[in-house]
């Protein structure tokens, strides 16, 4: 079980496109978008301030949508883990279609 100093980190891969890609899982609004790259492409980070907090990035490559979330249970430890987060994004390398 994930304590309140733990993050969840996500990748799911699908078919969607467009905005049903992009604005995934931002039901509770978004706040803080920052622009950042994903396996060298440029996308839009969103976090979300109610708990559990998302920081939620998605990008359309090679016909399939990349969604990545990291999922916290407080505020302080998603504000906390986010140049982890975005370092951890910046690395990822797209390989070839699933």
């Amino acid at each position: 079980m994930m304590d309140s100093n733990g993050v969840w980190f996500h990748i799911t891969v699908n078919s969607s496109t467009g905005d049903s890609c992009t604005q995934w899982n931002l039901r509770n609004g978004s706040s803080n978008p920052k622009q950042i790259s994903v396996g060298g492409l440029s996308t839009t980070r969103y976090t979300t301030a109610d708990p559990p907090n998302y920081m939620a990035v998605a990008n359309v490559q090679n016909g399939h949508c990349y969604q990545f979330s990291f999922i916290s249970y407080s505020q302080q430890t998603s504000d906390g883990s986010l140049p982890t987060d975005d370092a951890i994004l910046g690395s990822f390398v797209f390989g070839p279609s699933p």
